[in-house]
C-alpha cells in the first residue's frame, strides 16, 4: 500500500525528523501539533484555551492539506503537562470535534516539545475522491442542454452540471461521417448514481445513442467533493 508525505506551510514545519503527515490508503495519521505560530514557529504563550486552540488551528490545516477535516478525524489523542488543565481544554476541543466526535484518549506527560503544555494528533478518513466521475454528454441545442441539466440537478442525480457551448464534433454514424456543432454537458456525480443519471439521460435525450461517458475522479478538492456526494440522490 502506497504511503504519501503530506506538509504544507500552512502549519509549523517539522522540528525534527518527521513529516506532518503521512497517508496510507485512507487513512491519514498527522503527527503531534503543539501551539506553534504557523509562520515564525515560536510557541505561543498564554492560556491553555489559547494554546489548545492554536493547536487544533494547525491541525485542521494538516489535515485539510492531506485531503481530510476535522470532521473526517476517527482518533484524536491529546497529552497535556498537567491533568487538571483538562476541563480547560476540553472546551475548547469541543468547539471543533462536539460535532463529529472522535474517539479520543488524553494523557498526562511530564513534559512536551519546546515547554508546549498541550499536543493534539489524530487518525482521519480520507474518502478516495474516485467514488465522485465527472460524466460528458453532448447535446444538438442550447434550449435541449437547459432543459437536461435541469432536470438532471433537479431530479438529484447530480450536484452540478457544466454547460459548454461551441462543440464540434467529428463522429461517424450511419455509414458516415458527420461534422456538427454541439454543446457539451460536463455533470458531477457519484459513482453510485452514474446507472440512473445514464438511463434519466438515454430516456429524456433527443438522440437515439446518446453520449454518456464518464470518468472517475482521482484528486480535487476536499470540501468539493464532500459537497457532491451531499448533494447527489
Amino acid at each position: 500500500m502506497k504511503k504519501t508525505t503530506i506538509n504544507t506551510p500552512k502549519a509549523p514545519a517539522a522540528i525534527g525528523p518527521y513529516e506532518q503527515a503521512v497517508r496510507v490508503g485512507p487513512w491519514l495519521y498527522t503527527s503531534g501539533q503543539i501551539p506553534l505560530d504557523p509562520a515564525s514557529g515560536v510557541l505561543l504563550s498564554g492560556e491553555i484555551e489559547e494554546a489548545t486552540e492554536r493547536a487544533i488551528l494547525n491541525l485542521k490545516e494538516i489535515l485539510e492539506a492531506g485531503g481530510a477535516s476535522l470532521d473526517k478525524a476517527a482518533k484524536t489523542t491529546v497529552f497535556l503537562t498537567d491533568m487538571k488543565l483538562f476541563p480547560r481544554m476540553n472546551a475548547v476541543y469541543e468547539k471543533y470535534f462536539g460535532a463529529s466526535k472522535p474517539a479520543r484518549s488524553c494523557v498526562e506527560v511530564s513534559s512536551l516539545p519546546k515547554g508546549a503544555i498541550v499536543e493534539i494528533e489524530a487518525t482521519a478518513v480520507v474518502e478516495d475522491p474516485s467514488d465522485v466521475v465527472v460524466t460528458f454528454v453532448t447535446v444538438p441545442s442550447g434550449e435541449e442542454a437547459e432543459k437536461l441539466a435541469k432536470g438532471i440537478v433537479e431530479s438529484k442525480l447530480a450536484a452540478c452540471v457544466n454547460i459548454i457551448p461551441s462543440l464540434r464534433s467529428i463522429y461517424f454514424w450511419e455509414g458516415k461521417v458527420c461534422d456538427d456543432k454541439e454543446l457539451l454537458l460536463i455533470i458531477k456525480t457519484k459513482r453510485t448514481a452514474f446507472e440512473k443519471l445514464s438511463e434519466w439521460v438515454r430516456k429524456n435525450h433527443s438522440y437515439k445513442v446518446p453520449e454518456v461517458v464518464a470518468l472517475p475522479v482521482y484528486a480535487g478538492s476536499a470540501q468539493y467533493l464532500d459537497w457532491v456526494r451531499e448533494n447527489c440522490g
